[in-house]
């Protein structure tokens, strides 16, 4: 799944997330939650003070203000498009990460995760 910060909010952001891959992933209607990879916000990717060693972690994720959390779907047309639950040991408020990053999910869902994707 590849998606670009272009929403004014994250919290619209994930929702949107949430909602494209339900309509659009490989199975479609698909509501089951996946885990996706975030950026902290105050980390600009295209600010003036990324070095090239934070850039380069960004690109191989390794850096370290990433996160987990997982996303869940409403049926559409639910006003509210998804949810979004962070494993809180892993994770700080974000903006959703560059293209292509966020689409790195994992079978492994935190302990703390474990409620809202039982079935990952």
């Amino acid at each position: 799944m590849s998606y670009r910060s272009t929403r004014a909010s994250r919290a619209e952001a994930m929702a949107d997330l949430t909602h494209w891959h339900s309509m659009f992933g490989p199975i479609e209607d698909d509501l089951s939650p996946v885990l996706a990879v975030v950026t902290d916000e105050q980390f600009d990717k295209y600010g003036p003070d990324v070095t090239g060693e934070q850039r380069d972690a960004l690109l191989d994720g390794t850096l370290e203000v990433y996160g987990v959390g997982v996303l869940r779907a409403f049926t559409p047309p639910h006003p509210r498009r998804g949810q979004f639950h962070v494993d809180t040991a892993t994770f700080t408020w974000s903006l959703i990460a560059p293209s292509g990053l966020e689409g790195i999910y994992t079978r492994a869902a935190p302990k703390s995760l474990a409620a809202y994707a039982p079935q990952l």
